[in-house]
């Protein structure tokens, strides 16, 4: 087995324990009960999934396409951004109607809706790394992916097994969330090193909203005030994203102009 198989198998061992050990801390820290809603609250993150697949398999290829024929890092990060904002928007949205999806799915699992915001980050920093970590695709730094995966897990194991005994579900979720933010960041971290890359501060600050709106969409539980709270967040990101709309754009109409 060469060296690149070898480091890819590990990397997905270790990738595996990490999507899995939220449950299994679940079922033995926690009770039945709080591992249903767990999973309850896991099924309506997933909603945000249906992006990164349709995503992944048309910007896998792509992105490849751009890499052997040289086009301009401005591409790639024009990409990152589109998905960040088009997925914080969908992200923002699900949890200004976490009342009515929830009431759709069950009024037995009132709960969820304080769990699966923190779930959100899953499919959120799954999709958006997949912009960022490009260095260590077409550099080869497959091993890198072994450290990503065992700091992400370790991150998650401390989480965990802090959080679940006192919060139980809701604990799960935070950890499940912070890991997957970890995962993001160390992706990126890696492949900029090995690419000359781009820059990722509107990602960071748009993380860091996000994660402070999760925590506000957990601790409140006046409908009427986090409603109120989700809504000016989808104004804030409208006024973050406003800069890069305008130029793409700008940038669409001057292409169009220029087409016989």
């Amino acid at each position: 087995m060469t060296p690149f198989a070898l480091s890819l198998v590990v990397a997905t061992f270790l990738y595996s324990l990490f999507i899995v050990i939220d449950k299994l801390f679940l079922r033995y820290l926690s009770d039945f009960t709080q591992l249903g809603l767990y999973m309850a609250a896991f099924k309506i993150a997933s909603a945000l999934l249906v992006f990164q697949t349709a995503f992944s398999n048309f910007w896998v290829p792509t992105a490849y396409k751009w890499y052997q024929t040289g086009k301009p890092l401005i591409y790639f990060k024009v990409v990152s951004e589109a998905i960040m904002g088009l997925i914080a928007f969908a992200f923002v949205a699900l949890l200004l109607f976490k009342g009515i999806i929830v009431m759709l799915l069950s009024p037995d699992y009132q709960a969820t809706q304080y769990i699966f915001p923190f779930l959100c980050f899953y499919p959120l920093m799954m999709t958006v790394s997949e912009t960022t970590h490009l260095g260590i695709v077409f550099q080869k730094k497959s091993y890198f992916n072994i450290v990503v995966s065992a700091i992400s897990l370790i991150v998650a194991v401390c989480l965990n097994w802090l959080l679940i005994p006192a919060y139980g579900a809701v604990g799960a979720a935070i950890a499940t969330g912070t890991a997957y933010i970890v995962f993001f960041l160390t992706r990126t971290y890696f492949s900029m090193r090995v690419w000359e890359g781009f820059s990722v501060k509107r990602h960071l600050i748009v993380t860091l909203l996000l994660y402070g709106t999760a925590l506000l969409n957990v601790i409140i539980r006046d409908i009427f005030w986090i409603s109120i709270i989700n809504g000016l967040i989808l104004l804030l990101l409208l006024l973050i994203y406003f800069p890069a709309i305008k130029k793409g754009w700008a940038y669409f109409q001057n292409r169009k102009e220029m087409k016989p």
